[in-house]
């Protein structure tokens, strides 16, 4: 069904970045409805059979660091977008995510959240063309401090939120945990219940994945992406279970401090009004848009820089 449906619907959807077969359903899904060419009924059992085919093994996820010189900044965005379009191509069938963005607070730092099928995808990803002229590009010296690479492979495979995937820009964390030994299993509890109730209740989350690093053992990884801004995700910070894991952070879990990196992503379209429910509709605008004396609070305790 699922080839059959996302055929009678792509020659006249709204194009969409591939970001994965579990988004790019999402998208036409959410076209589908609105446009009166799927029921209700029809719209889940697409979204549910491409969950089905996504959730066949967990996706091999890196995050990246890259500090340019602001002389080369042109000629490295240039480079990197056409690295981007390369591997998000049919040339790469293994790849499904390739996103970056600038960071917000340190000019000329740049982001990268890529996923690949398994290591095979990101070596062959390694050996294309397109990497060869990044790599060209990179052996030019354009770097301030070397370039930080963590590899993970995500916890949760096929997992997407109720964000719609046109929504844009996308306002995303890099987080780095590194835990106790001994508080393993309880910190993995409490961030699969904070990425379940970030999932399935919050409107704006677009993704909340994280994995262990392939180098470092307890040491994780994050990315977290949220519709609508830096709004989107400070509704996230007021959840229920983002409260039930802040309180699990104040237990002294950690080894050493978290880093923690804020981005929005380049190239992103703007964001479509939220499809949700009319009364979730008026409550989240309200949190995230400015409406009544919602507008821009934060939880007590609430820091930018230090929320994760």
């Amino acid at each position: 069904m699922l080839a059959t449906a996302v055929a009678a619907l792509s020659f006249a959807a709204p194009p969409a970045a591939r970001l994965g077969t579990r988004r790019a359903v999402g998208t036409m899904r959410d076209w589908g409805v609105e446009a009166g060419r799927l029921d209700d009924a029809e719209a889940q059992d697409l979204l549910d059979e491409a969950q089905a085919e996504s959730s066949e093994g967990a996706l091999y996820c890196l995050n990246v660091k890259l500090c340019i010189k602001p002389e080369v900044r042109e000629e490295f965005l240039d480079c990197i977008r056409a690295n981007q379009r390369g591997t998000l191509s049919s040339a790469e069938p293994l790849a499904v995510t390739y996103v970056f963005g600038e960071d917000e607070s340190t000019p000329n730092t740049f982001h990268f959240f890529e996923q690949y099928r398994g290591v095979e995808g990101f070596e062959a990803h390694t050996k294309s063309a397109h990497f060869a002229d990044w790599e060209t590009f990179a052996a030019t010296e354009p770097f301030t401090e070397p370039p930080v690479v963590s590899f993970y492979t995500e916890d949760a495979p096929g997992r997407a939120g109720l964000a719609p995937a046109s929504a844009g820009p996308l306002f995303c964390l890099h987080v780095a945990l590194h835990v106790k030994p001994e508080r393993r299993n309880a910190f993995l509890d409490a961030m699969r219940g904070d990425q379940e109730g970030a999932l399935t209740t919050e409107p704006a989350c677009a993704s909340y994945l994280f994995g262990e690093d392939a180098n470092e053992p307890n040491t994780f990884h994050m990315y977290e992406a949220y519709a609508y801004g830096r709004a989107g995700f400070e509704a996230h910070a007021k959840s229920e279970s983002y409260a039930a894991w802040s309180a699990f952070k104040q237990t002294d879990p950690f080894s050493r401090p978290a880093t923690v990196s804020y981005f929005t992503l380049f190239d992103a379209p703007p964001p479509p009004p939220p499809r949700i429910a009319d009364a979730e509709r008026l409550t989240f605008t309200n949190e995230v848009s400015g409406g009544g004396e919602a507008m821009g609070d934060a939880p007590a305790g609430f820091v930018w820089g230090g929320v994760f």
